[in-house]
């Protein structure tokens, strides 16, 4: 296959899966959906390496007080999330953990520990250093009662709720990178950065949950499809940690 039909391929897929907008998102960076189809695989796997690779640049540009970035950060959140939907609607999504929780039961999927090496292969895919890595609260234990709740919030509602208050908080985080001009401190505010910090918290717990069903995959192997999500959610704690570093260095 040529590398043009191969480029044609993945923007098919984008298009298909996020409309022609949000999928000129992954065009801005000469060569980009080229590169990703190139190395091979499936189409889908071509779109999420090349979501993936751009939302490292867009991390890079948050950290540095870019709301653009922000605003990128979602969108291309937002395309992730429709890729997977166009395999596993969340509807099968949630049929699938139900099925867990009534095979395996709740505390297999609350106590399953993290994949640390594949967590590890994921932040590097993000840009994230070594050192950085082990900076990242994976040890952390979680409140019992905040992970049941959780759990219980993919059981009834799938995905998509996370996914849409992953797009807002960082619409806001953009809104209020433009009112400041980027990095540049004002007076503080203690109260102003509370949802974007609890937000980080929040999608930790989202991430546990995928994370844990996708682990049932060496049993039920449908579940492994759990491990997009997990790193969708790897993802949005990780980009709304930084924002939340950020907000604080910024209002106080």
């Amino acid at each position: 296959m040529t590398e043009m039909n191969s480029r044609r391929m993945v923007l098919g897929s984008m298009v298909a899966v996020a409309g022609g907008g949000s999928a000129a998102l992954l065009l801005r960076t000469p060569g980009a959906a080229a590169q990703t189809a190139a190395g091979g695989g499936s189409n889908a796997d071509a779109v999420i390496g090349e979501v993936t690779r751009q939302l490292k640049d867009a991390l890079i540009g948050l950290e540095n007080g870019s709301g653009e970035s922000a605003r990128r950060a979602a969108s291309l959140a937002q395309i992730w999330a429709a890729q997977i939907h166009a395999r596993t609607p969340d509807s099968e999504l949630r049929a699938l953990a139900q099925r867990a929780v009534r095979r395996q039961g709740r505390a297999a999927i609350l106590d399953a520990p993290l994949n640390h090496a594949e967590m590890e292969a994921h932040f590097r895919a993000m840009g994230l250093t070594g050192a950085r890595i082990a900076q990242l609260d994976l040890h952390g234990p979680a409140d019992p009662q905040a992970k049941e709740a959780a759990l219980d919030r993919l059981l009834a509602d799938g995905i998509k709720p996370v996914v849409d208050r992953a797009v807002s908080m960082l619409t806001r985080t953009a809104e209020r990178l433009d009112a400041t001009g980027g990095l540049r401190p004002i007076a503080a505010r203690t109260d102003f950065c509370d949802d974007i910090c609890l937000g980080q918290d929040w999608f930790k717990l989202e991430m546990e949950i995928a994370c844990g069903l996708a682990a049932l995959g060496a049993l039920f192997p449908p579940m492994l499809v759990f491990a997009e999500v997990c790193g969708l959610f790897a993802s949005f704690w990780l980009i709304m940690l930084s924002a939340c570093q950020l907000c604080r260095a910024l209002f106080g």
